[in-house]
């Protein structure tokens, strides 16, 4: 009898899949901070899963939010609508499909031209029809 050790291959990788799924075994989440919770940068102004924060003096904005870690959500494009106002469009990358962890996804962004640097801010996070807004305290704020 003659056997393919390619099918032989597929036929072990396919039963070691099926094993893994049966045991709960998945692949590692990502995580961008050591700690469990928000990143301590977002001062708990953390409205549901998402923050946003001032960093570098106003210079650079912060922006905490969650999605799939295989399937991260990033910006695509950065605007000041006005100068207490800025639009952060997210788009997400990986492949056909995606991982149904919640991870803690952070990046930041150039505060754009117009906005004013370290002030009361509304930052609006927008993926597809989808539109939150996260307020940004001054700097200047006690809190």
């Amino acid at each position: 009898m003659h056997t393919r050790p390619g099918l032989i291959g597929f036929g072990a990788a396919l039963a070691l899949a099926f094993a893994m799924s049966l045991t709960g075994c998945t692949a590692p989440s990502v995580s961008l901070s050591e700690h469990d919770g928000p990143s301590s940068a977002f001062h708990g102004h953390v409205i549901g899963d998402q923050a946003a924060s001032w960093v570098a003096g106003g210079q650079r904005i912060a922006v905490l939010t969650a999605g799939s870690s295989s399937c991260a959500p990033y910006p695509v494009s950065v605007k000041a609508l006005d100068k207490s106002t800025v639009e952060i469009e997210l788009a997400t990358g990986g492949g056909a499909v995606c991982t149904a962890d919640l991870a803690e996804i952070t990046f930041e962004v150039r505060t754009p031209d117009g906005v004013e640097l370290g002030g009361d801010v509304e930052v609006v996070l927008v993926t597809g029809e989808f539109r939150s807004s996260l307020p940004i305290v001054s700097l200047g704020a006690s809190g």
